[in-house]
């Protein structure tokens, strides 16, 4: 209803993130480099903690994809 109506090609506000509307902040770059040099080391283990909202669903589907 809302998306006609401000001319909206998808919905705005999913229940699940989508890596396409990634905000790439200073904090959420750094975090995936590290992520990142974790995988494509083979570091072992990595943890990824943060407050509610703060994206580490996000970022780790952004990893996965």
């Amino acid at each position: 209803m809302y998306e006609v109506y401000w001319g909206l090609k998808e919905k705005p506000f999913e229940n699940t993130p989508d890596p396409k509307f990634i905000y790439y902040s200073p904090n959420h770059e750094e975090a995936l480099a590290r992520l990142l040099y974790v995988v494509r080391e083979h570091k072992g283990a990595v943890l990824l903690t943060g407050d509610y909202g703060s994206g580490k669903t996000l970022l780790s589907r952004v990893l996965w994809h």
